[in-house]
């Protein structure tokens, strides 16, 4: 080993080895040894004794061969590693001192480090400690610091960092594109910062505990497929909260407020109900799973693009509003209009209400049908005991109950044929072969809205 004894008046002692430096530091003498730290080819290097902020500065400077650094038995001021300390180094390997108390505003940032171990002493970790860090791979916090924001963003290898104490917030942009973590949301959080895990490998998410979620805090999880939510625990969610979440199995049921962009681009759920207050811009663009979008009576504003470019939506329930029509922008379904401006697409309205909806300039569009307590798709689990087929001009109709009512409308609302089987299938002939038609079944207390092409 090659060992640098120092004082503050700068005396040397040499002791030689091929892979290690250790300097025996007081305060302010590190300087003496500048050229030494800056231009070893060691691999290793022991700081030893008391160290100065000036001494710390030097590091700063570290050769690139130092790969270990060993401040165990180094005392820094006040306990504190200094900002960017470390920042950009070659050094893998960092063991800290049992004494520490705080970690400085990126002190390892774009660093060479692998993993680390925080000092069950540190009660501070500073902003992006540890921010760009591409070989970082695991992290071990011993005590329960208070995290600075950012502090792992961009560490595009971290797979895990474990947390000793029981943390109750992940703060803003904490995990942000690190794109292979996948370690769940410590299980006592009961807030979660603006973009905490944006574009991380997470699969699920706990968030039953949770009582605020920060801005595009989930986005970009392309992984992200279950939401574990619970409904009677109230939680507020920011803007785009789970944007472009494109493997979500099925969209969580929010209630009184959706955020722009909260789950746009995010896939999942055929019947998407929706409850609150307003449903803000973008809330749900470029979803192409809904099929069936059911408005609940609270609903009173609909911002521009809230349902833009939602290819694969067929019906609107807006039932349960009567005749309150909300406040809604004339973009709020952009991207759905056919040749002629108006929205292929089925507005179920409560009994006797059609004529209202039809003065409404964006309402108007829809293909308005009155009545009933429910619209979906013949596939619908829960209402499969009902099946409508098409054969040309003739429309087959089949339940495993009586069918009390059948009608059949146009795409303008206009009816076409109506009946009372009185059995349990039924065939409708001489209807308009290459018409678009919209078939209304009452069988057995299910109420069955099915588009026909």
């Amino acid at each position: 080993m090659k060992k640098i004894v120092l004082s503050a008046l700068g005396a040397m002692a040499f002791c030689f080895s091929s892979s290690a430096l250790e300097i025996a530091v007081t305060p302010g003498s590190l300087n003496a040894s500048k050229l030494t730290i800056n231009n070893t080819r060691d691999a290793q290097l022991k700081l030893s004794g008391s160290a100065s902020a000036a001494d710390l500065e030097l590091l700063k400077f570290i050769s690139p061969s130092i790969k270990t650094l060993d401040l165990s038995a180094l005392s820094l001021p006040e306990g504190v590693m200094p900002d960017m300390m470390l920042i950009g180094s070659n050094v893998e390997s960092v063991i800290l001192p049992e004494d520490l108390k705080s970690i400085g505003t990126s002190a390892f940032a774009s660093s060479a480090i692998k993993s680390i171990v925080v000092p069950q002493s540190v009660t501070k970790i500073g902003d992006r400690a540890f921010a760009a860090c591409s070989n970082l791979v695991s992290v071990i916090v011993q005590g329960n610091p208070t995290l600075g924001t950012g502090i792992f963003k961009d560490d595009v290898n971290l797979t895990e960092v474990n947390f000793d104490a029981d943390i109750t917030e992940v703060p803003d942009r904490t995990f942000e594109n690190c794109s292979k973590y996948a370690r769940p949301v410590p299980s006592d959080v009961t807030k979660i910062g603006a973009y905490a895990y944006c574009g991380t490998a997470l699969k699920s998410v706990n968030l039953t505990k949770v009582s605020e979620v920060g801005d595009f805090a989930f986005a970009n999880c392309a992984d992200l497929v279950e939401l574990d939510i619970d409904y009677e625990h109230e939680m507020t969610v920011g803007k785009g909260a789970f944007f472009a979440d494109a493997s979500v199995a099925e969209l969580p049921f929010l209630y009184g407020f959706y955020p722009s962009l909260v789950m746009a681009g995010t896939a999942g759920t055929v019947d998407l109900d929706l409850n609150g207050d307003s449903i803000e811009e973008a809330a749900f663009a470029n979803n192409n799973s809904v099929r069936t979008l059911r408005l609940g009576a609270d609903v009173k504003s609909i911002k521009a693009h809230a349902f833009r470019n939602m290819g694969s939506l067929e019906t609107v329930n807006v039932n349960p509003l009567g005749t309150n029509i909300p406040e809604t922008d004339d973009l709020a379904f952009s991207g759905l209009e056919n040749a002629e401006g108006r929205y292929d697409i089925l507005l179920h309205v409560k009994q006797k209400t059609g004529d209202v909806w039809r003065e409404h300039p964006v309402w108007r569009l829809f293909n308005i049908v009155d009545g009933g307590a429910d619209v979906g798709s013949v596939t619908d689990s829960e209402l499969a005991n009902v099946g409508v087929t098409r054969n040309g001009g003739t429309v087959i109709v089949r339940s495993n109950g009586s069918i009390d009512s059948v009608a059949v409308y146009s795409l303008d609302g206009k009816t076409v044929w109506q009946g009372n089987p009185n059995a349990d299938s039924a065939e409708i002939d001489g209807l308009p072969e290459d018409d678009v038609l919209i078939v209304k079944v009452v069988s057995k207390g299910a109420i069955k809205v099915v588009k026909l092409k």
